[in-house]
């Protein structure tokens, strides 16, 4: 069985989900089942909409800073995802901890990755942080 309840933390914090597989038992979970059954930090990042004729920038972008940032301690993966029915890019970034996520975000690596994205999007993107507590 494999169960997944993920924490917001941080200062974007508004709730807690509980994701369930479908056709999974949820009423006998035991908390030995729970503990440390997952250690990570998690970072889902919601991108603005990507400027006319730079989607393929972007995607470049975003494979060439895969490879950047998997040399950092701690890096687990980082994935783009992209919607089904419409809508923006969101990536899924996971790290072993909050601390090697925010060693890796004020690296001068990070730096250099971030300049330029205004000319890819209309607007920011939003970040939302998560504790892996059960998985």
């Amino acid at each position: 069985m494999v169960i997944y309840l993920i924490r917001e933390i941080g200062p974007f914090s508004r709730n807690t989900r509980t994701i369930f597989k479908e056709g999974q038992d949820k009423k006998n979970i035991k908390p030995e089942e729970q503990k440390d059954m997952f250690d990570m930090f998690v970072v889902i990042i919601n991108f603005p909409p990507i400027k006319a004729g730079k989607d393929s920038d972007f995607l470049e972008w975003f494979a060439s800073t895969n490879k950047t940032f998997a040399n950092y301690k701690g890096f687990v993966g980082r994935r783009l995802l992209k919607p089904v029915k419409g809508g923006n890019y969101s990536a899924i970034v996971e790290h072993e901890s909050q601390e090697t996520f925010l060693a890796m975000h004020n690296s001068p690596a990070h730096d250099d990755a971030s300049k330029g994205l205004g000319a890819l999007f209309d607007g920011h993107p939003s970040p939302e942080f998560f504790e892996v507590i059960i998985g």
